[in-house]
C-alpha cells in the first residue's frame, strides 16, 4: 500500500489534468496507478479475487481478456461497447478513487478501465 505522501504526490498531475477539463484515461497498470493516486485501493492479488489467473499468469505472458465498455466513456468512444484487451493484472481495483468512474470491466468484474467522473 502506498503512503499518503506519495499517493498525494502522485496524483498531483492527474489533478491538474482533471481540474483543467484534460481527458484522462486510465488503462491497466495506469488505471491502478490513478486509482491509488486518487486515494483508491487495489486488491492484494487478483487470483485470489476470480478464482483464476485469466489476467496473466506471469510477466511476460499477457492475457486476453473480453471487456465491457461504458459507451460514453473516452474508452468506449474509442474502442466501442466490447473489446478484447491484453492485460497483466496482479492487483485490480478494489475502491475506487476520489472523482474516478470505472468505464470498463472484464466479465470477471475485474476493472480494466478508469476514467474522472
Amino acid at each position: 500500500m502506498a503512503s499518503a505522501a506519495w499517493s498525494r504526490s502522485i496524483g498531483r498531475p492527474w489533478w491538474a489534468a482533471i481540474d483543467r477539463a484534460i481527458p484522462v484515461l486510465g488503462v491497466c497498470r495506469g488505471a491502478q496507478l490513478l486509482d491509488v493516486a486518487l486515494g483508491g485501493t487495489l486488491h492484494q492479488h487478483v487470483p485470489e479475487l476470480v478464482g483464476t489467473t485469466a489476467h496473466g499468469a506471469a510477466p511476460p505472458e499477457f492475457a486476453a481478456v473480453d471487456v465491457d465498455l461504458d459507451a460514453g466513456s473516452l474508452a468506449g468512444r474509442l474502442l466501442g461497447e466490447h473489446a478484447r484487451v491484453r492485460c497483466l493484472h496482479h492487483q485490480p481495483i478494489d475502491r475506487l478513487g476520489d472523482g474516478l468512474r470505472v468505464t470498463a470491466r472484464a466479465c470477471d468484474g475485474v476493472v480494466e478501465a478508469v476514467e474522472p467522473s
